[in-house]
């Protein structure tokens, strides 16, 4: 499957959160980020659908490229400041960023994360879009 680039600002997997019902005394559990989560899933799985993705049971081999926004300090009037960074070393975490995009392609893609075997991912500022460039087995 040829690279493909999901266009939008990344959005992590969020945090479980836990709190107890004070009526019946039962836990319940939340996702921190649910609205976001949702609609930046739908936007994975649909460009990987439309790429031609073929729902496989071998091992697979991950590329995640995030490209990230860049704040306004990293500009000034001539453009992109020589001292801005290239990498994106503020939240989110590299790893709940990988796992959302993992859980997305989950029946699409492949049965269960656990066929990838291989992962390698980045944040960087984004050059011009933000999103995610994604490659698998390749």
């Amino acid at each position: 499957m040829k690279p493909f680039f999901v266009a939008g600002i990344p959005v992590a997997k969020g945090s479980m959160k836990a709190f107890i019902n004070r009526k019946n005394g039962r836990p319940i559990l939340t996702h921190t980020n649910a609205p976001e989560q949702k609609a930046w899933a739908s936007s994975v799985a649909y460009a990987a659908q439309k790429e031609g993705a073929k729902l496989t049971k071998d091992a697979i081999f991950l590329g995640l490229e995030f490209h990230m926004p860049r704040p306004k300090g990293h500009f000034n009037k001539s453009g992109l400041s020589k001292s801005a960074p290239m990498f994106h070393v503020k939240k989110p975490d590299l790893d709940k960023l990988t796992r959302m995009i993992m859980d997305s392609m989950t029946g699409i893609v492949w049965e269960d994360d656990s066929q990838v075997v291989s992962v390698k991912a980045e944040k960087v500022y984004a050059k011009d879009s933000t999103g995610v460039l994604i490659t698998i087995n390749d």
